[in-house]
């Protein structure tokens, strides 16, 4: 498998694919479809590609995650560019002190 370095950017909006993409939209998509409070969506970079791929960070503690009640949801409100490629289930969100998701740069390896 190669070594992929995932660049994770946070950002109110990101580009996939020649178009612009509105992370507020999807978080809000989301958060709506699955009935949570809270989702964080922001672009990845993905090596050899044009933009940011999107992510999904969806809080699942329990594990319970509904991933075909996500997909089908996705599908039916959001154009295919603005889609989550990638969903990331955490136990908690971080976020700042006025209650947003934490807005950081980092890496993953």
């Amino acid at each position: 498998m190669p070594d992929l370095k995932l660049g994770i950017h946070y950002l109110d909006n990101s580009r996939w694919r020649g178009e612009n993409v509105s992370t507020a939209e999807v978080e809000a998509t989301v958060s709506n479809v699955l009935e949570l409070k809270d989702a964080s969506s922001y672009g990845v970079e993905i090596p050899g590609t044009e933009g940011r791929a999107g992510m999904v960070a969806i809080p699942d503690p329990d594990g319970d995650l509904d991933l075909a009640k996500l997909y089908n949801g996705v599908c039916d409100k959001l154009p295919s560019y603005a889609r989550p490629i990638f969903v990331r289930r955490v136990e908690k969100l971080d976020l700042t002190g006025l209650h947003l998701p934490r807005r950081v740069v980092t890496n993953v390896i």
